[in-house]
């Protein structure tokens, strides 16, 4: 027993004197021959430098670590911690960096100081195509690589494969969230997203004419990207490429559906919506749902763009009042979903549930099938309607109330 023990402490010993080694060789290098040298001590089958595959995928944190601290030392001066990104003159390694190959990928913080460095398309490519992982991080402004390519390419057109390969592997890796199709959706510290900035690009090039290329190609993406979200898995089994969609499968997901699903920016939906036909409002996608449905289900929407879809939509499909597999009517979609008008005051929200209750008083009655609450109690939840807006949903119908004490 306590030989056996014995042998545990040496060995201890000897593992901590073989890492000890390893970070100290490592911390003595220059970043080239870090770069050079670096990897093989992991694979390595001197004695003193071998480790089993365990260690080497500890020891692979250590160095990128080490690597880390050494670039960050020698390529951002004293004072530029907190900087959007590394001058290009300091990045000559960058690709040396990116294609090295450990046993495990680098740890977040030091992908965050490659990325940092990014500067060109062979930059913004390479990073991604190695570590995909690397789509998800933000940058000390909120930008995701996203952000960064379509800022340096003139809104991606001239580019179009990288940005479609980036937003459709973006989808797959749930950049975003669920709902972030591919980070389109992700705001950066100033409140644009990928889809607004490269609206304004089209806008500027294109002058919102629906025949210029560059218009199609953008209206193209976004049915591409929602289509993909819902047929994620079978795109993942199968090995899809965002190139095999078809425009018959495009057309599943309408263009108008497809932009209100997506949450385009206010500009780029009264675009949209001033072009359609009072059919447009009546069609349904491949899952049975009209523009009205989808705006309302989604989070994103703006009342403004909720209400323009709500007045164009016919009388006939209006008079359907559970639209959705809940259950739920208009009215509870925009309390449950906090469907506001930008920068909305009480009297805007007040206006705005007056609107709809007005078309359907009857709606005031109706429990939702998920919480079995009628609309006042709906709007009490969270803290996201006023009290104006509680109030006058019960004051309109009081008899509600006695129902639930």
């Amino acid at each position: 027993m306590k030989m056996s023990t014995t042998y545990h402490v040496l060995k201890k010993e000897m593992e901590l004197k073989k890492f000890i080694g390893f970070k100290s060789k490592l911390e003595s290098m220059s970043i080239c021959a870090l770069i050079k040298e670096g990897p093989k001590l992991m694979f390595c089958n001197d004695e003193d430098l071998s480790f089993p595959s365990t260690e080497r995928i500890k020891n692979s944190d250590v160095f990128w670590m080490i690597l880390e601290k050494k670039i960050r030392n020698t390529f951002i001066t004293k004072g530029e911690s907190c900087m959007d990104s590394i001058p290009y003159e300091r990045t000559p390694v960058l690709l040396d960096v990116v294609n090295l190959q450990t046993p495990k990928i680098p740890p977040y913080s030091v992908l965050r100081t490659l990325l940092l460095m990014c500067h060109t398309l062979t930059h913004f490519e390479t990073l991604v195509l190695m570590y995909p992982s690397a789509m998800h991080i933000e940058l000390p402004n909120g930008d995701l690589a996203l952000h960064r390519v379509i800022q340096q390419q003139g809104g991606g057109y001239k580019n179009k494969n990288l940005i479609e390969n980036m937003i459709y592997r973006g989808i797959v890796e749930n950049v975003g969230g669920t709902e972030g199709f591919g980070g389109l959706n992700v705001k950066n510290k100033v409140g644009r997203t990928p889809l607004s900035l490269i609206y304004g690009f089209v806008v500027i090039y294109a002058t919102k004419d629906a025949n210029n290329p560059r218009w199609r190609w953008f209206t193209a993406l976004i049915q591409k990207a929602v289509f993909i979200h819902f047929h994620k898995s079978e795109y993942i089994s199968k090995g899809y490429n965002h190139s095999d969609i078809s425009t018959d499968e495009m057309e599943k997901v309408p263009l108008l559906h497809a932009a209100l699903q997506i949450g385009s920016p206010i500009g780029l939906m009264n675009q949209m919506i001033h072009c359609c036909t009072p059919e447009d409002f009546c069609r349904c996608d491949y899952l049975g749902r009209t523009p009205l449905m989808i705006s309302l289900n989604n989070k994103n929407s703006s009342a403004e763009i909720v209400m323009r879809v709500f007045h164009l939509t016919p009388v006939k499909v209006l008079n359907l009042l559970k639209i959705d597999k809940e259950g739920d009517n208009p009215l509870h979609r925009i309390i449950k979903n906090g469907i506001k008008y930008r920068g909305s005051k009480r009297k805007d929200e007040v206006a705005l549930i007056g609107t709809i209750v007005e078309y359907s008083p009857m709606a005031l009655e109706v429990e939702d099938d998920v919480l079995g609450m009628v609309p006042f109690m709906l709007a009490s939840i969270d803290d996201v309607w006023s009290l104006s807006v509680i109030y006058g949903l019960l004051r309109t119908a009081p008899w509600t109330l006695e129902r639930h004490l």
